[in-house]
């Protein structure tokens, strides 16, 4: 049965597609390793017999990373029929056989890992084929100013209406990074980790850059947030945004919280 689409193109529906997801969901998935990959496979080859064991594994989301260069067709074809969601993260071309499993058990959801330096054509060309068969998301590894937004989007458009939602990360530096003025203007240090950190300001920034064209393309956007903290702040941007703050009869704009002079 072939996947249903969720976002509509051209925005007709007036969607503001912005969701922010805390990176600790990410936690609850099982990762597959190269230490526990035969005991899944051990696990999922043994029949499903009972009521209880068809239900014992229903409710679990995996994660597979295809770099890791696992038998993952062997798994899959036995993973897929019993639990709720399989994600493939992949820097190049799916396997046909995945696609397959993915489309007969519509639970899977490939996620291309994009590097906004680097050569993506396979991820061009492979994308439309993977969007007929599954749910297909791009993750964005954003570092600013290393990476022009703007450039990024013009990059994107070589995959306008074959994907589903865009993720927008955005990676720690080190503790022991220099700091030049570039930096200075984006990064914050983690009171915790004492790593250097995006602050939400250029975050949200960074999404509005995107926020009209992959609207029009069809495609959703989600922001990965560190904690609760930063979800609320963002949350007070995208509301903003919306005309939804006010402050007796006046509306507060997104203008008045956040700079939009856009130079990333």
């Amino acid at each position: 049965m072939p996947k249903i689409k969720r976002p509509v193109m051209y925005n007709t529906t007036h969607k503001y597609n912005l969701t922010l997801v805390e990176t600790k969901n990410f936690k609850m998935r099982v990762k597959v390793t190269k230490g526990n990959f035969n005991k899944l496979l051990a696990d999922f080859s043994t029949p499903a017999d009972t009521i209880t064991s068809k239900l014992e594994h229903s409710s679990e989301i995996y994660e597979i990373n295809a770099w890791d260069k696992l038998d993952e067709v062997k798994l899959l074809s036995k993973m897929c029929p019993r639990v709720a969601h399989v994600y493939y993260y992949t820097k190049t071309r799916v396997p046909a056989e995945v696609l397959d499993l993915f489309n007969q058990f519509t639970n899977g959801t490939v996620v291309y890992i994009w590097s906004p330096q680097g050569d993506v054509t396979d991820i061009i060309e492979d994308a439309p084929v993977a969007f007929k068969s599954a749910e297909v998301n791009i993750k964005l590894n954003i570092e600013l100013p290393k990476v022009n937004v703007w450039h990024l989007l013009f990059e994107l458009y070589k995959v306008h209406a074959k994907v589903d939602q865009l993720i927008l990360s955005f990676p720690t530096l080190p503790k022991s990074t220099y700091l030049n003025k570039g930096l200075q203007k984006h990064y914050v240090p983690n009171k915790t980790t004492k790593e250097y950190e995006m602050n939400s300001q250029d975050k949200f920034r960074c999404f509005k850059v995107l926020q009209h064209a992959v609207s029009v393309w069809g495609m959703g956007v989600q922001i990965e947030v560190d904690n609760e903290a930063e979800k609320t702040l963002l949350d007070y941007y995208r509301d903003c945004d919306q005309g939804r703050i006010l402050e007796g009869r006046h509306k507060i704009t997104l203008k008045e919280v956040l700079s939009l002079e856009l130079d990333i």
